[in-house]
């Protein structure tokens, strides 16, 4: 149990600091990205020109890839969430998991009629589900089988003895397992930190693991790994079950069809992002307001009675942060439409785990097109 805790509190600590460190990154990434976007109309013909942006842009991507596993892994990535069976929702992406994996594996997927539903971030469980199914194809060099076995499961007291974190209640526990090389017991030890990895230089960033780890933590969950080597290994993800219904989350409209000059106010303190997003957002040919914080920002609410969209990041400096500022707005000026925009949202939430499934997050970076897609979807709803 002790060894359990010590090894529980070092994943806290790295999470901690990965988290930061991430979100930063995400905003330096947004300056670029956006500064990028503005100078593609400016390129004319230039091919050498077009070329570098696109190359620049494409950087980005790749940049902001990795700072989402990293913010998985620290717990920090906004959930979008949802009531899902599971099982179904595994069989869904079982195409794309096979062609990722390869013909020479075979793949069983296994759950019973009576499964339980779960609530979870289905994007985050899709790519979580597919960077173990990489991992387990790696372990068994391209060749064997990798199973995912759904049941529902009832944890006791008993089974606390030997995962002291684990809380009593009902779950569904999805074990992932293959017939590869196993791990070592020095190498599990290590296994869900990031960056840790026993594959050659240059293959894979060691961030599969630790990915899955953090979305299940952050969903209220358990993960554990049984492993023997020559034997194979098996990944235990416990998730809660829920009586709720499954649901689907609404998508993004991306055809603009609605608006185009709303007045909107930016609220941002990084002065380099607020700049940034102020010319994207003047160019897609709304009316801009801008504010370094919530004070600020509802002094000016209460001068413009016409400002229709508050788009605020979650981190805020002072007092209140972005998710505070929209409730407050929202109950002087009902009629205000709220997006808010982060790095990552866990510790500005504080004692939330989750967003309110009616509030939009637009991830750092996020593209242009993404931004307007937002701004319109929540036009289109009112």
């Amino acid at each position: 149990m002790e060894k359990a805790l010590q090894r529980s509190q070092k994943l806290e600590a790295v999470g901690r600091l990965t988290g930061g460190v991430a979100h930063d990154f995400n905003n330096i990434l947004q300056i670029i990205s956006g500064n990028m976007q503005m100078l593609e109309p400016a390129s004319g013909e230039n091919e050498q020109i077009e070329a570098r942006i696109k190359n620049t842009l494409e950087a980005v991507d790749r940049g902001a890839k990795l700072s989402s596993q990293l913010l998985t892994f620290a717990r920090r990535q906004p959930l979008q969430t949802g009531v899902f069976h599971i099982g179904n929702r595994l069989k869904r992406i079982e195409g794309l998991i096979q062609r990722l994996v390869g013909d020479a594996i075979a793949i069983n997927i296994s759950f019973t009629d009576d499964l339980w539903n779960t609530k979870i971030d289905p994007d985050l469980f899709d790519n979580v589900v597919m960077n173990l199914a990489v991992n387990a194809r790696d372990a068994m060099d391209g060749k064997g089988t990798i199973s995912f076995l759904f049941e529902n499961r009832v944890v006791t007291g008993a089974a606390r003895k030997i995962h002291p974190e684990m809380e009593q209640g009902e779950y569904v526990l999805l074990t992932v397992a293959d017939t590869g090389s196993g791990m070592a017991p020095e190498v599990m030890e290590r296994a869900f930190e990031p960056f840790f990895t026993t594959k050659p230089e240059g293959i894979g960033t060691g961030l599969g693991l630790s990915m899955a780890y953090g979305f299940v933590k952050q969903s209220g969950g358990f993960i554990y790994l049984a492993s023997k080597q020559g034997r194979g290994t098996e990944v235990r993800i416990f998730l809660a079950h829920t009586l709720e219904q499954p649901n689907n989350s609404p998508e993004l409209a991306t055809k603009r069809s609605v608006g185009g000059n709303e007045s909107i106010l930016v609220v941002e303190d990084d002065l380099q992002v607020q700049s940034t997003v102020s010319s994207l957002l003047s160019q897609l040919g709304y009316r801009v307001l801008t504010a370094h914080d919530a004070e600020q920002a509802l002094k000016i609410l209460e001068q413009n009675k016409s400002v229709d969209i508050l788009f605020a990041d979650v981190v805020l400096q002072g007092g209140m942060d972005g998710l505070e500022l929209g409730a407050h707005a929202k109950a002087i000026y009902p009629e205000l439409h709220i997006l808010l925009t982060s790095g990552f949202s866990y510790d500005s939430i504080r004692n939330k785990d989750r967003l309110d499934q009616n509030i939009h997050v637009l991830k750092k970076p996020y593209k242009r097109e993404q931004l307007d897609a937002a701004i319109q979807d929540l036009l289109r709803r009112s």
